[in-house]
């Protein structure tokens, strides 16, 4: 019975990591973390607290989460936001009636009647975006491919801008991190 009990737990958990990354099924992506983290428990021996241990790790990995050092994630996070800004400066610079404030890691783009934000989320290594066109949206940094991905459906962060952006303004612009 411990051991049903303590991967009940571990699949609780899961459950939790995953709706709260707003996972597209929740329960079938933690029971698969859930099977990983069994698999390499060497013989099967639980700890009470190592299948929950072991499902944090495993889906924070499978998400990104967790795996870049402080500095390597506020370097690229800092260059994201910088490349951004630069971005917005070159619309201000055709004409384009565009406002914009950067502080402590958030960048506010004012268009009239749209507002687009982005910030940092150093706890969970994300930069979340609060679009006026398609809703709030959180990014892990994969360093293999060096962009932000949405943790629901892995879209490009600078995609997205940039395709939301380009549609508001008429013009071709593009996000350089």
């Amino acid at each position: 019975w411990s051991v049903m009990h303590k991967l009940a737990r571990g699949l609780r958990v899961a459950v939790t990591l995953a709706s709260s990354c707003r996972a597209r099924r929740p329960l079938q992506t933690a029971r698969s973390v859930c099977a990983v983290a069994l698999s390499e428990s060497p013989e099967r021996r639980l700890h009470p607290t190592s299948c929950s241990a072991l499902c944090r790790r495993k889906y924070s990995v499978i998400l990104g989460a967790g795996n870049l050092t402080n500095e390597v994630y506020h370097a690229v996070a800092n260059s994201f936001l910088n490349g951004l800004e630069e971005a917005v400066d070159s619309l201000d610079e055709q004409g384009i009636k565009v406002d914009m404030d950067s502080a402590e890691g958030v960048v506010t783009i004012k268009f009239p009647g749209h507002t687009f934000v982005v910030n940092k989320q150093a706890p969970s290594q994300q930069l979340w975006l609060s679009s006026p066109i398609s809703g709030p949206w959180h990014y892990l940094y994969n360093e293999a491919t060096g962009e932000w991905l949405c943790t629901r459906d892995q879209h490009s962060l600078v995609e997205l801008l940039s395709k939301e952006i380009s549609e508001l303004t008429g013009t071709d612009f593009n996000v350089e991190s």
